[in-house]
């Protein structure tokens, strides 16, 4: 299960991971996001082994598109 929440700063969006079974502290995908940086709309890779997420994570209010493994295990 994939979500977006403020988790770690107030009103800062970042993509986040969890098995749906549960049991597990959530795992962020996004990666470090520039000042004032959000993610805003997220997708799974048909396989379920990716997330697609858009996101102005590099450069403030530039909107990019990004590809992350779900499980976390490489960044962007």
């Amino acid at each position: 299960m994939a979500f977006r929440a403020d988790k770690d700063t107030n009103e800062v969006f970042e993509l986040y991971v969890v098995p749906a079974s549960g049991g597990a502290p959530p795992v962020k995908v996004s990666g470090d996001l520039v000042e004032g940086g959000d993610i805003d709309d997220f997708a799974w890779s048909p396989d379920g082994t990716r997330l697609a997420f858009s996101a102005d994570k590099d450069v403030a209010s530039t909107r990019e598109l990004y590809v992350t493994p779900a499980d976390g295990s490489a960044a962007p």
